[in-house]
């Protein structure tokens, strides 16, 4: 995002995970190749006194936020799903990383004219708000249904 006269402004960098009972943590992530003392290998989210291995994840649902809230202000984070409506179009769309152009990208899950991968446009996050994520809701992957 730029500030008045062009310089960027720095973004928060932080991840959230869940854990095995479907919990949440949001911070700084650990990844643990092997155990260390008395910490087990694995993926970690720090809690909110830095404590780096606080919350044992399951790695697969780690994702960081794209620096953007929607329009409801809710942070966005990599695995969302969210709905962009505006007057001329409605689009269910999942953001995620895209490693080739280093760039958060948005796949339309329900409509098939907007099926093409696109970066994900600072201004979309007005009209955008998240409706879930791609771990707890598979049935808006798999259906493209709808929480409304």
């Amino acid at each position: 995002m730029a500030l008045p006269g062009g310089e960027m402004m720095p973004r928060e960098i932080k991840f959230r995970g869940m854990d095995l009972k479907g919990n949440w943590y949001y911070g700084n992530v650990s990844v643990l190749p092997d155990k260390v003392h008395d910490v087990a290998a694995g993926t970690y989210i720090s809690n909110i006194a830095g404590c780096p291995f606080a919350y044992a994840v399951r790695p697969e649902t780690v994702g960081e936020f794209i620096g953007l809230p929607d329009k409801n202000k809710k942070e966005i984070y990599d695995g969302d799903i969210l709905v962009y409506q505006n007057a001329y179009v409605k689009i269910i769309f999942l953001i995620y990383w895209d490693e080739i152009y280093a760039e958060y990208e948005t796949k339309s899950i329900v409509n098939p004219k907007h099926s093409d991968a696109h970066c994900f446009k600072p201004h979309w996050n007005t009209y955008a708000r998240v409706i879930g994520n791609k771990w707890e809701n598979k049935d808006l992957l798999n259906k493209g249904g709808e929480k409304v």
